[in-house]
Parts: structure tokens; C-alpha cells; sequence
């Protein structure tokens, strides 16, 4: 991810809030943000509520035009948005950057990380670790599709660096 803050599109605010705290992320480290979804704003009333605190937020719900990638520099693009949709695309061939939410924590993290992957069982085996793990010495943090946002969890994040 860019060093200097520019305008970054959020793309999909996504069921376990995902996009929201990408959004949130972005904006402590100075972005502006453009947040599309293709949900109207009654059906995201609870997340825009959350969301309604940030400044320099330009909220384009309900729409997937082409024209949300004007001034973009990023693009954080919720991972039930497929690969193949016209908007992630369009930013690909333009050159603009594309992201995640798991890659922007990947990026920042300070510490240790395991990530679980596959097609069944990825809940299950990530609580157990983390149960596990959390017997030990160290601190952790437990998150993904598995209902929190490990960019929610900052705070907590340890500020050692990676072995």
C-alpha cells in the first residue's frame, strides 16, 4: 500500500465487517474514502451509522458505475466481491492498486501471524489455535470470515517485530 494517503475506494462493506473497518483503517492513516456497495443506504443503516463519525467519506451505495473509480489510488475490494466484476477490472487495467482487508492487516501487523486457509474447517481449526496459542506467553488475536476484523484490533496489536 502507498505510503502517502490519497483516495481509496472502498468496494463491498461485506457481512462481517470487513469493509467497514477497512474504512475505518484507511481513514486513521489519513485516506479519503469513497465507499461503494451495490446495497441501498436503508439496507447498510446500521454500518453507515457506525460510519457516520469519519470525515472525508463519499458514500455511493446502491450503484456499481464506472465512474466510482475517478481519482482513485486504492481499491479495497471485500472478498465476496469476485475477482471478475467490472469495477475491480476496470481499476486493474487502469493500473490502480488492489487490495484486501486481510492484506491491509498483513501489511501493518507488527507480529507473528498464521493464517488458515482451505475449504472446510477453517473455524474450527482457527479457534483451537488460538485457544491453544493463548495458553502461552504471547498475546492472540483471533479473526477473518470468522466474524471480527483483525483491523478492529489494533489496539491490542504487539508492537515487536516480525521473526
Amino acid at each position: 500500500m502507498r505510503k502517502n494517503a490519497g483516495l481509496a475506494l472502498v468496494l463491498g462493506l461485506g457481512r462481517f465487517g470487513g469493509g467497514q473497518e477497512a474504512a475505518k483503517f484507511l481513514h486513521r492513516r489519513g485516506w479519503h474514502l469513497r465507499i461503494a456497495d451495490r446495497a441501498r443506504a436503508d439496507d447498510l443503516a446500521d454500518t453507515t451509522r457506525t460510519l457516520s463519525e469519519l470525515h472525508r467519506v463519499e458514500w455511493a451505495l446502491g450503484r456499481e458505475d464506472l465512474d466510482l473509480l475517478t481519482g482513485i489510488d486504492l481499491v479495497v475490494v471485500n472478498p465476496a466481491v469476485p475477482q471478475d466484476h467490472p469495477l475491480v477490472q476496470a481499476a486493474r487495467s487502469r493500473g490502480i492498486e488492489l487490495s484486501q482487508e486481510v492484506n491491509l492487516f498483513l501489511e501493518h501487523y507488527p507480529g507473528r501471524v498464521i493464517l488458515v486457509s482451505g475449504t472446510n474447517g477453517k473455524s474450527t481449526t482457527s479457534t483451537l489455535l488460538s485457544s491453544v496459542l493463548s495458553r502461552g506467553r504471547s498475546p492472540v488475536l483471533l479473526g477473518g470470515n470468522i466474524g471480527n476484523s483483525l483491523l478492529d484490533d489494533e489496539p491490542r496489536w504487539q508492537t515487536r517485530q516480525r521473526e
